[in-house]
């Protein structure tokens, strides 16, 4: 059994909890994710199952010290070479808690004396060092300080996953879109539909992280669907003790390829009816798309219509309709933007008779404009803004 850490967004720790759950052991919540153990295969099936993690990261040594200056002594004390070679790249970066940031103030020096242990306990080894690379490395780890001044503990873990598990891939190149998949993939799991009866519309679908997260889960397909595609799925397949270890590399092997096919199979199938998207842009129109194309699904499969949403009229009886309206950060935006967020609540409650409707929005004042009766309102993070999953009752 291995220690691992599985990193969120703030406010989704509980719900990260329990989808992790019936893969792991010894789970508990901790700030930014939880805290659990796992064998292998547990570990590589929820690394492809989890639909709310960010990252997941493998605990790897931990030690206590009172000089900084001791902190390289103390690294090179670990067995690196399982799990970086001279040709990889890394990067380190620390965090430090309250009581560490009181005495250690540059977090950067902390990781270059990370970097030394294991570089040096490399070169030892194998001749040569693997090198620095900020931007895009082979490996990242994370170093934690955390205690008091009298004695830290050190604590180095390293990435799994390499790129974030919220890029899904379906994304269009160069598009920036205002909510991550994973808060996506939470926010629609924290309402109350249900993706094998219930039509999903999102009324203001912009680039389409809404549908696609949806369009994922309608079909029962795994989140990293189109990354295991790709030769390197996750960073650990590029570690030394999982490419030496035979056994459990054509384990993996196996079954990237079986959840492949056993997808492809599915998306194939999708049904028909059941999510549809509107947006008063076009650009909107053809980045969304562009998003379910890359997933395989057409028109054919997920209606998009160009509607204004305080005007369009719900495509099928009952439902469940969301929206994530702008929350207005620039100066003269809230005038607008009043107005857009109560014409909202006048075409719920005039048109969606039969749904349950939820609105997703950062901004407390503007929420208030709306001008129906909360059934619900769940709290999130998106990024450093404090935000409300809306319920909204439409009888």
């Amino acid at each position: 059994m291995k220690e691992f850490f599985a990193s969120c967004p703030r406010g989704m720790e509980e719900m990260l909890l329990e989808e992790a759950t019936p893969f792991v052991q010894e789970a508990e919540l901790g700030k930014g994710g939880i805290l659990f153990k796992a064998d292998w295969r547990s570990l590589l099936i929820f690394t492809i199952t989890t639909r709310l993690a960010s990252r997941i990261f493998l605990k790897l040594h931990e030690f206590k010290f009172k000089n900084e200056k001791d902190i390289p002594k103390h690294v090179e004390s670990f067995e690196w070479q399982d799990y970086i070679d001279t040709r990889d790249t890394l990067k380190i970066q620390t965090i430090l808690d309250r009581d560490g940031k009181k005495i250690y103030k540059n977090s950067v020096y902390m990781s270059q004396l990370v970097k030394d242990g294991i570089v040096d306990k490399i070169k030892n080894i194998r001749g040569t060092r693997p090198s620095v690379e900020l931007d895009n490395p082979t490996h990242s780890f994370n170093f934690r300080v955390e205690g008091d001044y009298q004695c830290f503990r050190g604590i180095v873990s390293v990435d799994l996953c390499g790129e974030a598990l919220s890029n899904r891939g379906y994304r269009p190149a160069g598009h920036k879109a205002p909510l991550r998949e994973n808060l996506a993939a939470a926010i629609l799991m924290a309402s109350d539909w249900n993706p094998k009866e219930d039509v999903l519309v999102d009324g203001m679908c912009g680039s389409g992280t809404f549908l696609a997260e949806a369009a994922l889960m309608v079909a029962d397909v795994t989140p990293a669907y189109l990354r295991l595609n790709k030769e390197d799925s996750f960073s650990f397949e590029k570690h030394p003790w999982f490419k030496n270890d035979e056994g459990l590399k054509k384990w993996w092997l196996d079954l990237k390829e079986k959840v492949l096919t056993e997808s492809r199979r599915k998306l194939s199938n999708f049904p028909m009816d059941r999510i549809y998207g509107f947006d008063n842009h076009r650009t909107a129109m053809h980045v969304s798309r562009e998003t379910l194309k890359f997933l395989g699904l057409g028109k054919d499969y997920i209606p998009l219509e160009l509607a204004d949403v305080t005007e369009l009229e719900p495509p099928q009886e009952k439902g469940v309709f969301i929206c994530n309206p702008p929350y207005g950060e620039r100066l003269g935006d809230f005038d607008d933007l009043a107005g857009l967020y109560y014409k909202i609540g006048e075409n719920l409650k005039n048109n969606f008779k039969g749904y349950r409707g939820y609105v997703f929005t950062g901004n407390p004042e503007l929420r208030k404009k709306i001008a129906l009766q909360t059934s619900a309102r769940v709290p999130f993070w998106n990024g450093k803004i404090e935000c409300r999953l809306l319920r909204y009752e439409l009888r």
